[in-house]
């Protein structure tokens, strides 16, 4: 018996020297990251293949970190990573050499304190970000519950169990992963996160078109690294058998990724394989289904776990081939954990072709992708609206071709105009911005956002919304497990005292005075502890509900009330400010409702002093020209030290640029020293109402304007201005759609006698789809009711010509938005943009402003 207890006891022992590996603290100190002008070497020594290397200090708001390699060639956490006290790297085979020779590190917004290499464990192919467990943080894996993505009936599920509806587009890094600037994948994949994407399919090669770049293992690491960095989810796909018939082709796809086994399952929580684009061009189904019955046993006995996206036959674009041979190809998948993909263009240019696609598919009993499809295909129309609708209505989910970059007749299928999303193109605006577009519908993979899978968190704890009674020190445990930063969590109750709110130790989160009302924003800092567990304190008040509001970004109030106005955030982040790229782009959307003499003020942080250098900022509109003086004319302006903002007054041309200028309008920042904050709207100009009335509307829905021609020269005659009591202050509005997506649609608006201009800029103004208007002056009201108006045109389709006649100003505006209990969803309302129009639906496919009169009210809201 002795002898057993020894060799136990010496099995616990050499068990707890395996599992707890030897640290060493490689550097100690306090480096302050308070921006990016600063750096600390840190010398890491002989590291290999297993080990980790922890980077721990103090994190404050908004911290960034940004680890390099000692020559600054390798950007071990891309671009930057969150940082929350605690970062880790894990070396690899690939990148071990690089890290043993140091290390540089840069950042904003926390204190370096210590860097730590702990040895031991096995290469897992894991490529970095921080295992420190905490939720959030960027490439973290806390929530990861040992399985991937795993599929139930026609349900994609991901590794907490909660279904995954992909919301998300396609880049083709095989051809493009360099510019001439470095990886575009740098640019590209964050830029895809900024739209709203949860997750982004990439094309790779296999080395079948010997012109296509096939990664390398450290490319492809590096790949997943960067979507995990920026909480997406990776699908990839070998695009070199696009349309092959050949078996041979798709053994070779197979085999290339049997050769990233290792880098695939350690991030099959991840990572999905789209195993070959487009293989087998013939639509047919029992060859196609034969191909695949064999690799996926290859793929599978060779030992990849992930989950497997398998395109239909003819070239993606046979979706019949799924209901007639699927069930055999589901069948040859011992795992059962694959999806069907379809690539929808102009073959499917009817909503009736589109759903027949979609359901015909699904009845196999396994989940169903669209996998690429555009608004227009080699100048055919698709059903793009009609794919968003119903991938919406049956949980389908769907991933816009392409970025940028298409040719070949195929230009439209550009989503933007470059590496960036500074510049989106129709396609873009079709499928990101469209009702149930990405924008919409896209939600955030739990694995980033701390979900966990069925609630089961904490088995004492009570999961928001809730309704009931609590009151403090009760002892009820509350999580909003699932909310996210930006959301606000309203208490609603009783009673009139101190509301405060603590972890389950008795550590304040936040605490403030409620009297029947509460509300707290999910910000970056309390995120972590109010989606794991806490509890009431405090005195006073007895809570009966919580629940989630939804604000637009810029906290619980985006709307301010200001002397004879509202102060409105039209947007919040944090953006260093440079001379180099495009710089922020801020669409003219944003600035609905501008009108002369409102403010715009901008707030920034982080200000740089070097000598008689400091923070600047280039404001500039959509077209690149100076909005405000400065110097040397280009509209440069300092901030003065020991200032934070900067404000201008906008004229009448500033209005025109930000709501009717080139590529959608808005303004450009740039310059120098200082990240950019926040840009506020204040409008102290009264709200008007407008009744609409057509002057002009074409048989057949809409007029092409040709190319300048005599024959479509549009008369508008003065009676119609007449009738519809056209005076000084009402705007002229002309609805057009675009007939060429890259180039900007252009009229010609004049006075019917004497064909004079009526102004000097309306003999040739581009104007953009969907509309454009201009407000009457004095002069311009009584010359269209007597004379009229004439309008020729290129490169659009003019749909309407309306008159917003202008009626009493607008008064007593609520400050509330459209969650609020105020708003009633079930009464009757009209509904009014910020211009006054009357509209008859909230348009849902972007978050905006309007006006409301409901039950004797007239209210301000968001929706």
């Amino acid at each position: 018996m002795l002898r057993k207890l020894n060799l136990l006891f010496l099995g616990v022992v050499l068990f707890t020297l395996m599992v707890y590996a030897k640290s060493s603290v490689v550097w100690s100190g306090a480096f302050d990251a308070n921006n990016w002008n600063s750096c600390q070497e840190v010398s890491i020594g002989s590291v290999s293949s297993g080990d980790k290397i922890v980077f721990k200090g103090d994190a404050y708001s908004n911290a960034q970190i940004q680890i390099c390699s000692k020559d600054w060639q390798t950007k071990f956490t891309g671009d930057y990573a969150s940082f929350d006290g605690t970062y880790t790297i894990d070396v690899t085979s690939s990148n071990a050499s690089t890290l043993s020779q140091g290390v540089n590190v840069k950042g904003q917004n926390f204190k370096l304190t210590s860097v730590t290499v702990i040895s031991g464990g096995d290469d897992s192919g894991n490529t970095g970000g921080s295992t420190s467990g905490d939720s959030g943080n960027s490439g973290s894996s806390s929530n990861y519950s040992g399985k991937g993505f795993h599929t139930s009936g026609t349900k994609l599920l991901d590794a907490n169990g909660n279904e995954f509806i992909m919301r998300g587009v396609n880049y083709s890094w095989c051809w493009q992963y360099g510019n001439g600037d470095g990886n575009t994948a740098d640019d590209v994949i964050p830029a895809a996160k900024r739209q709203g994407a949860n997750v982004i399919r990439i094309q790779l090669a296999d080395g079948g078109n010997r012109s296509w770049k096939k990664p390398t293992a450290a490319e492809l690491s590096n790949l997943i690294k960067l979507c995990k960095d920026n909480k997406l989810i990776a699908i990839f796909n070998t695009h070199d058998e696009t349309g092959s018939n050949k078996e041979s082709d798709l053994e070779r796809a197979a085999n290339f990724w049997i050769s990233m086994k290792d880098i695939l399952n350690a991030n099959r929580a991840y990572v999905l394989i789209n195993i070959s684009n487009e293989w087998y061009g013939n639509w047919e189904a029992s060859s196609w289904a034969a191909g695949y019955e064999k690799v996926i046993p290859m793929l599978r006995n060779a030992g990849i776990k992930n989950t497997l996206i398998v395109d239909c036959a003819g070239y993606g674009q046979y979706p019949a081939s799924i209901p007639e041979a699927g069930a055999g190809v589901l069948a040859s998948d011992p795992d059962k954990n694959m999806i069907f993909s379809e690539h929808l263009y102009d073959c499917f240019p009817t909503a009736a072709k589109v759903d027949a696609a979609i359901d015909n598919a699904l009845t196999v009993g396994a989940p169903v992708i669209v996998g690429e499809f555009s608004y227009n295909h080699k100048g055919q129309s698709v059903a793009w609206q009609e794919i968003l609708d119903h991938c919406q209505a049956k949980s389908v989910g769907y991933l816009g071709w392409s970025w940028t970059g298409n040719g070949d007749g195929t230009e439209a299928c550009d989503m933007f105009g470059g590496y960036d999303d500074s510049d989106m193109k129709e396609n873009g605006k079709c499928i990101i911005l469209g009702h149930n577009g990405i924008k919409e519908t896209s939600k955030e993979c739990s694995l980033f956002s701390g979900i966990k899978g069925g609630g089961t968190t904490d088995p004492d704890a009570n999961y928001l919304p809730w309704t009931g009674s609590a009151t403090a020190g009760d002892g009820k445990i509350f999580s909003a497990a699932g909310f996210a930063v930006g959301d606000t969590i309203q208490f609603k109750g009783s009673g009139s005292g101190t509301l405060t709110i603590q972890t389950k130790a008795g550590k304040t989160i936040a605490s403030g005075s409620f009297n029947g009302d509460y509300r707290l924003a999910i910000t970056d800092a309390n995120f972590s502890a109010l989606t794991s567990t806490w509890k009431l304190a405090g005195s006073g008040y007895t809570i009966t509900a919580m629940n989630k509001k939804r604000y637009v970004k810029g906290g619980n109030d985006p709307i301010v009330p200001v002397e004879n106005g509202y102060r409105v955030t039209v947007w919040e982040g944090s953006f260093p400010i440079e001379w180099s790229g495009n710089g922020l782009k801020l669409l003219g959307y944003r600035f609905d409702g501008a009108q002369k003499g409102d403010k715009l003020i901008f707030t920034i942080s982080d200000p740089v002093y070097s000598g008689k250098k400091g923070p600047q900022l280039q404001i500039g509109n959509s077209g690149y020209s100076a909005m405000v003086e400065g110097k040397e004319g280009q509209g440069c302006v300092d901030i003065k030290k020991g200032k934070t903002t900067y404000e201008f007054t906008l004229n009448a041309e500033n209005v025109d640029d930000l709501l009717n200028g080139e590529q959608d309008g808005g303004l450009r920042i740039k310059g120098q020293n200082c990240t950019l904050t926040s840009v506020v709207l204040e409008t102290a100009s009264p709200q008007y109402e407008y009744t609409t009335k057509a002057v002009f509307s074409p048989k057949g829905g809409g007029l092409d304007m040709g190319m300048w021609s005599d024959d479509a020269l549009t008369k508008i005659q003065p009676a119609k201005f007449k009738a519809a009591g056209l005076q000084e202050g009402d705007r002229v509005v002309f609805n057009l759609t675009e007939t060429n997506a890259t180039e900007m649609a252009q009229l010609q608006i004049v006075y019917l006698k004497g064909w004079e201009a009526i102004r000097s800029n309306f003999k040739n103004v581009g104007v953009q789809a969907p509309r454009f208007w201009f407000t009457v002056t004095a002069d311009e009201a009584a010359q269209l009711n007597s004379v009229g108006m004439g309008l020729k045109g290129t490169k659009c389709i003019l749909k309407s010509v309306e008159v917003w006649h202008r009626n009493d100003v607008i008064t007593g505006i609520d400050n509330i938005t459209a969650d609020d209990s105020r708003f009633d969803d079930n009464t009757p309302v009209e509904i009014y943009t910020l211009s006054g129009q009357r509209i008859y639906h909230f348009d849902n496919s972007r978050r905006q402003m309007y006006i409301i009169k409901q039950g004797g009210k007239t209210m301000k809201v968001i929706r």
